[in-house]
This record gives C-alpha cells, structure tokens and sequence, in this order.
C-alpha cells in the first residue's frame, strides 16, 4: 500500500470542518474605493473596513459589500450597479496558522455619499454583532493618541501610494470614545490627508480617508 492510498484514506479535515477552514480569516480587510468611470483615477476619498477573527462566510461578506453598488442600479449596464470586487484569501499553515482575507471594492463615485457610508456601517456593525457573539470578543480600551497616530500613518499608506517615512501627523483630535479624527502631511509633496477613525476601540473598525490637498494647492 502506498503512502499516497494512505494520505487519501486520512483526509485532514472532515466536510464540516473544511467548510469552516475555507471560511476562517484572522484578519480582515476592504477598501472601497471610487471612480467616476471603470479607467478613471481613485477619488480623494477612501474607506477601510477590518475586523478581526471570523464569524461569517465569504460569500456572505462580498454579497453585502456588492449589495453597496445596487442604489447605483439604475445608472448601470447590467441592472445591479456599477462596481468592481477584487478579493484575496491567503492562509498558512506552517508552524503557525493564520488566514487573511482582503477585497478591494470600487463604486461609482455616484455612490460617494454618507448614505453609503452608514450602509457600510451597518455591514461592519452586523460582523461586529456575529463576532461577539461566536468569539465572546469584549469592548476595548478608547484609543490613546499614540495609537490613533499610528493607526492613521498606516490607514494612509494602506490606501494611498504614500511612504510611511515621508507622512508626519499634523494633528489628532477625539471627537468621542469611538471616533478620532487625524490630519497628516506628506512632507516631500505636502499634499494633506484627514483619517476619520471609528471603533478603533472594538472587533471591527472603520477609517475614513480624504487628500484635502495636492501639492499646487498650497
């Protein structure tokens, strides 16, 4: 009998267990982004959802972040609003396990608006209600300035073509207990970027990036 019969004799997941293997994720991230036409230049303005652990299936999640294009339905080709998904799922197994999954989503900038933005707020606050739920996950300490710095540096670098070592923080102001709002300057463009932080605090976070400036304008 060869060792190949007995790696197929031994499966290393049952079907229940690999349905949630497929569907784990340590780490989540989307970014939505905005165009006015599919070859057009990302606007000034950005989002980013994460969520730590998992608590849902994939599809689930981008089927809510598609249903985001559907109030644009009426302006586009195919009756379900104008978006593009792009999605990765990586995993490893290898001394440590983890998984992360990321997704970038672009909409019409037709769909810029704080309706879409609260759309998406009640996406991150249905992960945030299934996570504490599956996982137990608590309320967390209020961001310190410290972290609403740093989280803010990377949110840029995340989602704009910025390098960290050229972006300084200009100023941080705490609006409440779950919402801090940073403004940061790139220091060899001196173009500005403002990061409104929401629930930096808990399981899920939410970050809104806008360049308030380019270079010329200063």
């Amino acid at each position: 009998m060869t060792d190949e019969h007995h790696l197929h004799e031994s499966p290393a997941y049952t079907d229940e267990e690999w349905e949630e293997w497929k569907d784990y994720a340590d780490v989540v991230t989307i970014q939505v982004r905005f165009k006015s036409w599919a070859g057009a230049e990302d606007n000034a303005e950005s989002w980013v959802l994460d969520a730590d652990g998992s608590a849902w299936s994939k599809d689930w999640l981008a089927r809510q972040l598609v249903e985001l294009a559907a109030a644009d339905a009426q302006n586009s080709c195919c009756g379900r609003g104008n978006y593009m998904l792009d999605a990765a799922d990586k995993k490893t197994e290898w001394g440590a396990s983890g998984a992360a999954f990321e997704a970038v989503l672009t909409l019409s900038e037709n769909l810029l608006s704080e309706a879409t933005w609260v759309a998406l707020g009640a996406i991150a606050q249905s992960l945030r209600t299934r996570l504490k739920a599956k996982e137990g996950w608590p309320d967390g300490e209020p961001m310190t300035d410290e972290q609403a710095r740093d989280t803010a540096l990377w949110t840029v670098v995340r989602s704009r073509d910025v390098d960290r070592d050229d972006l300084t923080v200009t100023s941080v102001e705490f609006v409440d207990k779950n919402t801090v709002l940073v403004e940061l300057r790139e220091v060899a463009s001196g173009r500005r970027f403002t990061v409104e932080l929401r629930g930096h605090n808990d399981c899920v976070r939410m970050s809104r990036v806008r360049k308030i400036s380019e270079p010329d304008s200063l």
